[in-house]
């Protein structure tokens, strides 16, 4: 399962490289439609079914399901930039919130 062609950003053409470095070449049997919350989940639930391997970020580790197994990649790092869009001007508490937690994640703390 893998992100598809048409999703613009690296993480299509990072996943195909970090494969090769392992020595294989993906064979692609799902695209995800959009990089969201449910795709990930789509995509953890066809590995659980047994239907093929997947790169997810590792904070996707952190909600389990039978049958999986989370492993870290070896070699080439698969990083990407992250960025927030916020409205100018006073930043709700819920905003600063989240942005408190996109922080954290980016210092590898979640």
């Amino acid at each position: 399962m893998l992100v598809p062609a048409r999703v613009p950003g690296r993480l299509r053409d990072l996943t195909v490289r970090a494969a090769a470095a392992a020595g294989f070449t993906p064979r692609v049997h799902q695209e995800a439609r959009e990089l969201e919350a449910r795709e990930l989940d789509t995509l953890i639930a066809l590995v659980s079914a047994g239907l093929g391997v997947t790169l997810v970020p590792a904070s996707a580790a952190r909600f389990p399901r039978p049958g999986v197994v989370f492993r870290p990649l070896a070699g080439e790092a698969l990083s990407f930039r992250l960025v927030a869009l916020w409205r100018r001007g006073l930043v709700p508490p819920a905003v600063r919130s989240f942005l408190e937690v996109l922080r954290e994640v980016g210092r590898g703390g979640a």
